[in-house]
């Protein structure tokens, strides 16, 4: 992890798990309703996709998302726009419906891609 990153693990309300392991992750999926797949380098664990199936909502930068495709309109941001993220968390948090409507946004994408892949091996 970069020292930048670091510095925010200071934070009482942040989190770091700078070698993360299988079981530790698995905790996670299930206690998190977010994924921020702003890692600037590889993906760990197929992560995008297991916050998917785990329905957590996928947000990110436009340039550090590793599987465009599944997120909606509304979750990415360029990196210079994180605040804005930031607020849009902080108002979807406020909102269980909100929330919900996304979710569901992003199951049906994952569903036409599905159907996509399947209608071409036909």
């Amino acid at each position: 992890m970069s020292d930048k990153l670091n510095q925010l693990g200071k934070r009482e309300n942040v989190k770091l798990y700078p070698c993360v392991s299988r079981e530790a992750l698995d905790t996670l999926w299930n206690r998190c309703d977010f994924y921020l797949d702003i890692n600037h380098r590889y993906e760990i664990y197929d992560a995008v996709n297991a916050a998917h199936h785990n329905n957590l909502l996928i947000m990110g930068f436009e340039n550090t998302l590793h599987h465009r495709e599944l997120l909606v309109n509304g979750c990415i941001y360029p990196e210079q726009e994180y605040k804005k993220m930031v607020l849009v968390i902080e108002y979807i948090l406020k909102s269980s419906v909100l929330m919900q409507k996304l979710l569901l946004a992003q199951q049906i994408k994952k569903i036409e891609i599905w159907k996509s892949v399947l209608k071409s091996e036909e």
